[in-house]
């Protein structure tokens, strides 16, 4: 009787575990945000560019425009770790006859008081055609957002969440001189190597700007729309509320537009794809 009893126990335990096994697999949690987190941030090569490995992040925000928040993985690359400057943007004039900033006036006095700061009134075509004939091209949204944190999931900022001040970034009018950029590399950089990402100046990048296009955009290395009528700009400038200098804020600008004489200062920065070993 004792030896039946153990028999049925067994059977019954075999066919719960068939069961169990014949149930469905729980869904796999939503992937998580991998993004390169470096020991130590990297150097820039002699060119000024630091390798950024690629890894996967939370792109966007909740300001309009800025929505979904999404994952975005993104490939290694390179960028320029401060803002294309009045001095190398002197030389790019000087070698191809381009039209130099309205506001240069006499080129040798401006460079010698502003050589170091980001060079300003510049149109996306002006930055496009600069980064081609320095063998790069302007990074996409998702590279400059990927870049601009560092590593940091869902930072606000290039340093975290903590608000802005005047040690971190020229922004919202806090440097009142006639010339209201910092000359680049003023304030510290991020975990990537990179400065000035938040504020000093308006930054192009190569995307057209569509502000629905996080609703139905690629997961890996998102490009921007195919066709658009102004393309996207990041970063803030030197006149900006703090909201402008989060990572995640994007405006869009008609691509010839120099805005000579204004206030709203564009410029950039170039990347060039991978990485150096």
């Amino acid at each position: 009787m004792r030896y039946v009893r153990w028999i049925t126990i067994l059977l019954i335990s075999l066919a719960l575990r068939g069961q169990a096994e014949e149930r469905p697999a729980v869904d796999d949690p939503a992937p998580r945000p991998a993004p390169w987190r470096p020991s130590t941030p990297p150097q820039p090569d002699a060119e000024g560019y630091v390798s950024i490995r690629g890894g996967s992040f939370l792109m966007g925000g909740d300001y309009d425009g800025e929505k979904p928040v999404h994952l975005v993985s993104t490939s290694g690359f390179r960028l320029m770790d401060h803002e294309v400057t009045n001095a190398e943007y002197f030389r790019f004039v000087r070698a191809t006859g381009r039209q130099s900033p309205a506001h240069w006036k006499e080129d040798w006095f401006w460079m010698a008081e502003f050589g170091d700061h980001p060079v300003v009134h510049i149109a996306w075509e002006d930055a496009e055609a600069y980064c081609r004939w320095k063998g790069g091209r302007l990074p996409t949204e998702a590279e400059w957002e990927y870049a601009c944190r560092g590593g940091l999931t869902q930072a606000k900022y290039p340093w975290g969440d903590e608000e802005p001040d005047e040690s971190r970034a020229n922004f919202d009018n806090v440097h009142a001189t006639p010339y209201r950029t910092r000359p680049v590399r003023s304030y510290p950089p991020n975990a990537y190597g990179l400065y000035d990402m938040a504020g000093n100046i308006y930054e192009w990048v190569r995307d057209w700007y569509d502000k629905d296009y996080y609703a139905d955009s690629p997961s890996k290395d998102p490009q921007g729309p195919e066709i658009g009528a102004i393309h996207a700009r990041r970063g803030g400038q030197w006149r900006s509320p703090p909201s402008s200098l989060r990572c995640a804020r994007r405006y869009g600008g008609d691509p010839s537009a120099r805005d000579d004489g204004s206030e709203a200062y564009f410029g950039f920065r170039c990347a060039k794809q991978g990485i150096e070993k």
